[in-house]
């Protein structure tokens, strides 16, 4: 659902945990013959850290499976990879593209209770992309009416969120499993 309110009131943890995906790195998801809905997942990444992986999904809510590995996974995630300044600024390194059978491994290191994944429409996430001022998009965890989901929002090339526009599923799945 596209979110136009101050998106601080839904971001629960403490300290604040998000991934980043660079511009060309979710467009590349976009172009997926087929694509319909880019799927966020929880789940963990290199030491144990909490991170999102991002996929591509089609009309029939499958994972779309081009030759090349499909899914994205922030494996510096923040914390621990965040400015020690201003977390909001810390910079975005390219991710990894994992396989299925990767990414799968990736979310059952997550604890079953802890996972979850929010979907979000092509209209919504071309929307997203058309604002030619993001440069990186940060995918928070956030809480909405008690239920983990993610924020997702625009940043600019000075590593600040773009203000009023915000993605936040408000539909997320629990114990959501590739």
């Amino acid at each position: 659902m596209v979110f136009n309110n101050n998106p601080d009131f839904y971001l629960f943890r403490q300290p604040i945990t998000y991934a980043t995906f660079l511009r060309d790195e979710l467009e590349q998801i976009r172009a997926m013959q087929g694509f319909e809905t880019l799927r966020f997942y929880s789940v963990k990444a290199q030491g144990g850290y909490d991170s999102v992986l991002a996929v591509g999904c089609d009309a029939g809510d499958q994972v779309l499976l081009p030759t090349f590995a499909p899914i994205l996974l922030d494996n510096a995630p923040c914390p621990p990879e965040c400015h020690y300044q201003n977390t909001a600024n810390a910079p975005a390194t390219p991710n990894v593209w994992l396989t299925l059978d990767a990414a799968r491994q990736v979310q059952q290191a997550m604890p079953s209770g802890n996972r979850f994944a929010a979907s979000f429409p092509m209209a919504e996430i071309e929307e997203l992309l058309s604002d030619t001022d993001a440069v990186k998009f940060r995918v928070y965890y956030a809480l909405l009416l008690w239920l983990p989901s993610f924020l997702v929002c625009r940043v600019g090339s000075d590593g600040n969120n773009l203000p009023d526009y915000y993605l936040l599923d408000d539909g997320p799945v629990s114990s959501a499993v590739l």
